[in-house]
């Protein structure tokens, strides 16, 4: 028993460490884009592109449509890809071995990384809250997970879960109702709101 755990734990970090090189391999090239050209703030950057006027509330990643025309912030949508692929490789690897629960997590990353790609592609508005809201969603996931880890396998705690919904749904409405000028001044407001 003590030997199969133990040969399972170091095929586990096997996998892990292999996930990890995928991940630097795809990564470093983009942090090193971001190191030639500097901070940058898009903030007041008027640049046109392919999506129009820029509608989201926040721009400060870096400037904008400079690789592109098609993609606003070239480096945040490329490196938001990455968790795209960190949710596709965990389901690959434990879809077979896991509960539910923890393949709604890997499909959290995929949802995650496809609305930050978006978000950061495009800088509307409506994609903003595409990049934000799973964001929210994803932690009640995981504050799920971390709140069962050690329950028996199949066990559901539902009111849990029901308290974690409602929770996430007046988040959710929060930020779509707060999050329209400025982050700063929505944190503010909210702090006001409770």
């Amino acid at each position: 028993m003590a030997q199969r755990l133990r040969t399972s734990i170091e095929m586990a970090m096997s996998q892990l460490q292999q996930v990890l090189n995928v991940v630097l391999l795809l990564t470093l090239p983009m942090f090193g884009l971001m190191v030639l050209r500097g901070p940058q703030d898009g903030n007041g950057d008027e640049t046109p592109g392919f999506w129009g006027a820029k509608t989201a509330s926040v721009n400060w990643c870096e400037r904008d449509y400079v690789i592109s025309f098609y993609v606003a912030e070239f480096a945040n949508s490329m490196t938001s890809l990455c968790i795209v692929m960190s949710g596709i490789y965990g389901i690959y690897a434990h879809a077979k071995a896991v509960e539910f629960r923890y393949i709604a997590a890997f499909i959290s990353f995929i949802v995650v990384g496809l609305g930050s790609f978006a978000f950061h592609a495009t800088l509307t508005r409506s994609m903003q809250l595409l990049d934000e809201l799973p964001m929210v969603w994803i932690n009640s996931i995981f504050i799920y997970i971390c709140r069962t880890i050690e329950d028996e396998p199949g066990h559901v705690r539902l009111s849990e879960m029901i308290v974690l919904i409602c929770l996430t749904l007046v988040a959710t409405l929060a930020i779509i109702r707060l999050d329209t000028e400025n982050q700063t001044l929505a944190g503010m407001r909210s702090l006001r709101f409770f």
